[in-house]
């Protein structure tokens, strides 16, 4: 009896930390609103001028490795993102979502604007107003 009750208990914890609500548990999603009515110049690069909004800022929490992000416009348009990692100084660019996870590390603060220009694959971004979410993953 004591073998069965046993058995039983493990498999609640089991059941309980492949629940749902666990799973919930490891997902962490924020979201920031920009416009570019907000915007700034940013300098010039090889003789292109970058407009870009403010910057949303993001920063892990313990036990946080990854961040996913979007950025949805009005125009419906995809948008170039530029994200800087200022505490691990390190930056990357990305049109509309990031094609995968990025690392972060726990002193990293995350700012990420939007910015009207050019995607790697030529896209055209259009910047209006709209959001920019993190999903931070353990």
């Amino acid at each position: 009896m004591r073998k069965v009750a046993t058995i039983l208990a493990a498999g609640l914890v089991a059941a309980s930390l492949l629940s749902p609500a666990n799973a919930a548990d490891t997902r962490r999603t924020v979201t920031e609103t920009y416009s570019i009515t907000s915007g700034f110049l940013t300098g010039s690069t090889q003789g292109s001028i970058q407009i870009g909004t403010n910057w949303a800022l993001f920063t892990p929490r313990a036990g946080e490795t990854h961040i996913s992000l979007s950025i949805e416009d009005a125009s419906g348009r995809p948008v170039l993102g530029k994200v800087f990692f200022v505490g691990s100084d390190r930056d990357t660019e990305f049109c509309s979502a990031t094609d995968r996870p990025l690392r972060v590390r726990p002193r990293d603060d995350i700012y990420v604007g939007a910015y009207i220009g050019t995607c790697a694959d030529g896209t055209v971004s259009v910047v209006t107003t709209g959001t920019i979410t993190a999903t931070f993953t353990k």
